[in-house]
């Protein structure tokens, strides 16, 4: 049998969208179902992107019951499409609430420059960071890269990119 059988959660927590096995075999099973925002989660995505045209099949679909958001800007960006109402919770996050602490700590002296990655486009992302520091050379900044973890982690290309750039300063996570 399933492990759901033998477990017999009543909620199951997701990372992803697109969980949609264990979502709809979790379902059939009597759990709710909790979904976290990962990354960008906005009217365009497609896994969000429904529109109030599927509402007579969204409770057909294995979708989750909650989906937990990092504050109220994608809880207001997924409401624009009509499809997502009730399952919405602006939670916040608290990794991202401890950088807006540090942000605004008298002892901060400098600008962070935080570049996402997920190992698509590399070279395009090192020419626009680039470009972007050289146009503003000499500002106090500190730039980090936080790459993806399970897509793109080697830094080797960053590292080369920014080698001999004297004075910038740059992490790589």
């Amino acid at each position: 049998g399933c492990l759901l059988d033998k477990v017999r959660p009543r909620w199951v927590w997701v990372a992803d969208p697109g969980e949609y096995e264990i979502v709809a075999a979790a379902k059939e099973r009597g759990a709710r179902i909790v979904e976290f925002q990962h990354g960008i989660v906005d009217r365009y995505n497609g896994s969000y992107s429904w529109t109030a045209r599927a509402l007579p099949h969204k409770r057909q679909m294995p979708l989750p019951d909650y989906l937990f958001l990092y504050g109220d800007y994608w809880l207001e960006e997924l409401k624009v499409n009509g499809f997502w109402t009730e399952e919405l919770r602006a939670v916040g996050s608290p990794r991202i609430d401890d950088y807006r602490k540090k942000r605004t700590s008298p002892s901060s002296q400098n600008s962070t420059i935080l570049f996402t990655t997920q190992g698509i486009e590399v070279q395009k992302l090192v020419g626009f960071a680039r470009d972007f520091l050289n146009q503003n050379a000499g500002s106090d900044v500190r730039v980090v890269f936080k790459l993806h973890p399970v897509y793109e982690p080697d830094a080797r290309l960053y590292r080369q990119a920014f080698y001999h750039d004297v004075g910038l300063s740059c992490q790589f996570k």
